[in-house]
C-alpha cells in the first residue's frame, strides 16, 4: 500500500459514519481510527493557558474585545498516542506539580506526561487511545 492509497482511506473515514478500519497481510497492520472528539494543537505550547476573547462596551457604545485568561491547560508534550495514567486522573481528581497524568506513546516508547501545575482537574479533553500533536491540550487544571 503506498501513501496516497493510505492518505485516500483516511479521507473516506473521515467523511464517513466508520469510526475504525484495520488492514492487515502478512507483516503488517494499520489501523485507522476516528476520534471522537477533534483534538487541536494550541497556538502557544509553553503558554498552558486558554484565551477566550469578550467584547466590551466601551464609552458611546464603542466595543472591544479584550483577552481574558483561564485555567491552565496541561499540554501534550510530544507527538503520540495519549494514555491515561493508572488510576486514571478524573474530573475533581487534585494534583500536584510534577504528578504523572498519563503517557505518551511515542516510537514503541512509553514518555510520562507530568502536570506543570498544582490543582483541581475540571475538564478531560482528550480520551484514551487518542493521537495527539505537541501542544495539544490533555487536561484543564484549576490551580486558583
Amino acid at each position: 500500500m503506498n501513501i496516497n492509497e493510505i492518505e485516500t482511506l483516511v479521507e473516506l473515514v473521515a467523511a464517513s459514519e466508520i469510526r475504525e478500519i484495520v488492514l492487515r497481510n502478512q507483516d503488517r497492520k494499520l489501523t485507522i481510527r476516528k476520534p471522537s472528539k477533534q483534538v487541536l494543537p494550541s497556538p502557544k505550547p509553553s503558554a498552558g493557558r486558554k484565551q477566550k476573547a469578550i467584547a466590551t462596551a466601551g464609552p458611546a457604545g464603542n466595543t472591544k474585545s479584550v483577552a481574558v485568561e483561564q485555567e491552565p491547560r496541561i499540554l501534550s508534550p510530544m507527538v503520540g498516542l495519549f494514555r491515561h495514567a493508572e488510576p486514571p486522573v478524573g474530573v475533581g481528581t487534585t494534583i500536584k506539580q510534577g504528578s504523572i497524568v498519563g503517557v505518551i506513546e511515542s516510537m514503541k516508547l512509553m514518555n510520562d506526561v507530568r502536570s506543570e501545575y498544582d490543582g483541581v482537574v475540571t475538564e478531560i479533553l482528550v480520551e484514551s487511545g487518542m493521537p495527539v500533536e505537541y501542544g495539544s491540550p490533555l487536561f484543564a487544571v484549576d490551580n486558583a
